[in-house]
This record gives structure tokens, sequence and C-alpha cells, in this order.
């Protein structure tokens, strides 16, 4: 039982981890020479803001349930929501992998700190994808 915890616990960390880098992400003007936000810098830099915001929404919502599970409000045996926070998870890295990676046009990626917030927030939440989805299959009560 201790391990699945460790397992959730760590899960919620990372998730709520790479929540807070891309929110840091889209409110920094660290991107390739924007020096007020991201939705100020031109056409390349919507769709990133946009996907960004996206994922923050999902990791927001994926936080509140592991929360949930941690304190018991939801019980173990929900499968079906285990099965929607792991696509959330899924879908969220997607979209922050998509967001970073639309704007690199010119190729300079050394100077601008915001793509790497939101490269450090897409590992974050691969790796809390791969924990919850441990977690899941710990604590499923279906045998497939």
């Amino acid at each position: 039982m201790e391990q699945n915890v460790v397992m959730l616990l760590g899960s919620g960390i990372f998730a709520a981890l790479a929540a807070l880098f891309s929110i840091i992400a889209v409110a920094t003007p660290g991107w390739s020479g924007c020096h007020t936000g991201i939705f100020s810098c031109g056409k390349y830099y919507t769709a990133t803001g946009a996907l960004l915001i996206i994922s923050i929404i999902m990791l927001t919502i994926i936080f509140l349930c592991i929360a949930m599970f941690f304190r018991g409000i939801l019980s173990n045996t929900a499968d079906k929501i285990k099965i929607v926070v792991v696509l959330l998870l899924f879908l969220s890295g997607i979209f922050i992998v998509s967001g970073y990676s639309s704007p690199l046009h010119d190729g300079e990626v050394s100077r601008i700190y915001s793509y790497h917030l939101a490269v450090a927030a897409g590992i974050f939440t691969y790796i809390s994808t791969i924990l919850f989805t441990f977690y899941a299959g710990h604590t499923s009560v279906r045998n497939i």
C-alpha cells in the first residue's frame, strides 16, 4: 500500500511542477526577442500560448483528481476516472510538446528561457503520466 501512496504523491508533485512551469513559461517574456509576453510576440507564438494554456487547464484538473485520490475522496476502485486522468496527462504532455516546438522557426533555442521551462513542464508531465499509470495498474480492481 505504501508503494501506491508514493507513486500517487510523486505523480501529483510532478503534475503540479509541470503546471507551475507551464504557467511561468506563458507568463514570462523569454520567447526569442519578446519583451512583453507570449501573446504579443507575433503569429508564431499565439499557438504556443494557446496550447500551453490548454495544458495548464488540463494539468489543474489532473492535479485536483490526484489530490482527491490521495485524500480518499475518490476511491481506488474508480477505474474509469483513472483512465481519464491517464488520458488527460498524456494529452497534456502532447499539448506542451506541440506548444514548445511550434515557435522554433529561427533555431535560436539557447537564449529563450521560457522555452526551457516548457520543455521541463513536458518532461514532468510524462514522468507524472508514468507514475500515475503504475498507480492505476496497481490499484485496479479489474483483472484483464
